[in-house]
C-alpha cells in the first residue's frame, strides 16, 4: 500500500472515531434533558397525588361519615330530651301552682273566745276578708282554705274596711294545714292574754247510728279534767288542759251524760246531758268555754257544735 493510500486509511478511521463519539454525546444529552422534562415530572406528580387523594378521601370521608352517624346515635337530642325533658320541669313547676292555688283543705271555723274584745269580729286570710261579723259562739260549716301555704289570719272590729288594724294576728303555717286534710280551727282565750287559733283534727260525718265526738278545753282558768260518759263506761278526754284537744271518739248516737273530772279522780266538777241522738251519723265537737271567774261576764259552760255549724248549748240534767 502507497504512502498516500495509508495516509487516506488513517483520516477515515480518525473521522468515523470522531463521529460516533458525537454521536454518543449527542445521546448522553439527549437522555439527560428526558430525565429534566418537567412535563414528565408533572404527570407523573399529578397522577400519584390523584390516586393518593381519590383513595384519601375515599376512604376518610366514609370513615369521618361512619364515625359521626356512630357519634349521632350515641347522642341524639332525643335522649338527652327523654333524660331531662321540659315536660317534667313543668310538671314540677304546676304541682307547686296546685299547691298555692289549687290544693286545699276543709276547715270548720268556731268562735269560742269569751272576750268582750272579741265578741263580734272580721276574719281575714292572706289579706282576703273570709267572714263578716263573726261571733262568740258561732261556727262555720266545713269549708275550703288553701292548703300547704301559710295563713296570714288577722281578726279586725267588725265591719272593718281592710285588715290593716288588726286586733290579733296570727300565721298559721303550711305545714300545720295538709291538702285533704280536715281540721277544726277554734279561736279561743283571751286577748292580749292567752287568745289563739288553736287547730285540731276533725272529720266531717260518722258510721250511720254513731257520733264522732270531740272535746276541746276552752276555759282558760279551768283546771285539767278527764271527761267521761255512761257512767265512767266510756272515756271521751283525758287529761286535757286549756286549749288541748281530747281526739274523736266514735260512740253510739245514744243521749248520755258526760261527767267533767278533775284529772286522775272520780271527783265530778260538772255534769251535762250531751244529746248524742240529735247527731246521728255527724260529727261534733264539744267546746267548753266561758271562765270559771265568777265575775267574769263570759259564763262557763259548753256547747256542741255539729259538722254544718248548727250548735246546741249543753245543759245540767234535771235533778
Amino acid at each position: 500500500m502507497t504512502t498516500y493510500a495509508k495516509w487516506m486509511q488513517e483520516r477515515r478511521t480518525l473521522f468515523l472515531i470522531a463521529s460516533l463519539a458525537m454521536c454518543l454525546a449527542a445521546a448522553g444529552c439527549s437522555d439527560d434533558d428526558d430525565d429534566d422534562l418537567p412535563p414528565d415530572i408533572g404527570f407523573t406528580d399529578v397522577d400519584e397525588d390523584q390516586d393518593i387523594g381519590e383513595d384519601v378521601v375515599e376512604d376518610v370521608g366514609e370513615e369521618d361519615a361512619d364515625e359521626a352517624e356512630d357519634v349521632g346515635e350515641d347522642a341524639e337530642p332525643a335522649d338527652i330530651g327523654d333524660g331531662a325533658d321540659a315536660a317534667d320541669v313543668g310538671d314540677a313547676e304546676d304541682d307547686v301552682e296546685d299547691d298555692a292555688d289549687g290544693a286545699t283543705a276543709l276547715v270548720q271555723i268556731i268562735h269560742a273566745s269569751p272576750d268582750d274584745a272579741a265578741s263580734v269580729v272580721d276574719v281575714w286570710v292572706n289579706d282576703e276578708l273570709l267572714l263578716d261579723d263573726f261571733a262568740y259562739l258561732t261556727a262555720t260549716p266545713f269549708v275550703a282554705v288553701p292548703a300547704g301555704v301559710d295563713l296570714d289570719v288577722d281578726i279586725t272590729a267588725a265591719d272593718a274596711t281592710d285588715n290593716s288594724n288588726p286586733v290579733y294576728s296570727q300565721t298559721i303555717p303550711g305545714t300545720a294545714v295538709t291538702e285533704d286534710a280536715t281540721a277544726v280551727a277554734i279561736a279561743s282565750g283571751l286577748v292580749g292574754d292567752n287568745f289563739a287559733i288553736r287547730l285540731g283534727p276533725a272529720q266531717q260525718n260518722a258510721p250511720s247510728g254513731q257520733t264522732a265526738v270531740q272535746i276541746f278545753h276552752g276555759v282558760p282558768d279551768a283546771p285539767t279534767v278527764d271527761v267521761t260518759a255512761a257512767g265512767g263506761l266510756v272515756t271521751l278526754a283525758e287529761g286535757i288542759s286549756f286549749g288541748d284537744f281530747s281526739g274523736i271518739t266514735t260512740v253510739d248516737s245514744n243521749d248520755v251524760v258526760a261527767d267533767v273530772l278533775l284529772a286522775g279522780t272520780t271527783t265530778a266538777v260538772v255534769s251535762l246531758e250531751v244529746p248524742l241522738s240529735n247527731f246521728a251519723g255527724d260529727y261534733l265537737t264539744v267546746v267548753a268555754r266561758g271562765t270559771i271567774d265568777t265575775t267574769d261576764d263570759a259564763e262557763f259552760g259548753a256547747t256542741a257544735f255539729g259538722a254544718d255549724g248548727n250548735s246546741i248549748d249543753l245543759e245540767a240534767p234535771e235533778q
